[in-house]
């Protein structure tokens, strides 16, 4: 569950994911059936997308950092 990985990075926003916490263990992942159940989601916050639908060359950047 890669987007659960990246909710911590500064510019991925995560929706629906309180019931997905475990309380005990926040920094563990939840299981896809929590998420689904959730209806949780990732995607990049409205910033981060404006910036990166202006300046597309900076994808590949982005990509490279997320991946490192």
């Amino acid at each position: 569950m890669p987007f659960w990985c990246l909710r911590n990075d500064g510019f991925w926003q995560l929706t629906n994911i309180e019931n997905c916490i475990n309380i005990n263990n926040p920094s563990k992942e939840p299981t896809s059936k929590q998420l689904v159940a959730s209806q949780a989601y990732g995607g990049f916050d409205e910033l981060s997308y404006q910036y990166l639908i202006k300046n597309l060359s900076a994808i590949d950047q982005l990509a490279e950092q997320i991946l490192s």
